[in-house]
């Protein structure tokens, strides 16, 4: 599922206009990546979890922060 099919799902759902089904979809995401950023961990029940981890350098290697969803 797309983001668009997602604010599109959420406007049939609520009956909300599709650009505040969008809106309120980017302040949610906002939120989440905001949260990321800080290295703190999303638990969402029953959808997942989420954390940022970082990838070990080998010697050498340019260090990459990587985000991955559990």
């Amino acid at each position: 599922m797309t983001k668009s099919e997602l604010a599109e799902h959420l406007s049939r759902l609520h009956k909300l206009p599709k650009s505040q089904a969008r809106l309120l979809l980017d302040a949610v995401f906002d939120c989440l990546l905001q949260a990321l950023s800080r290295d703190e961990r999303i638990e969402i029940r029953g959808f997942g979890i989420s954390k940022p981890d970082t990838i070990v350098p080998a010697r050498g290697a340019i260090h990459v922060q990587a985000r991955t969803c559990r």
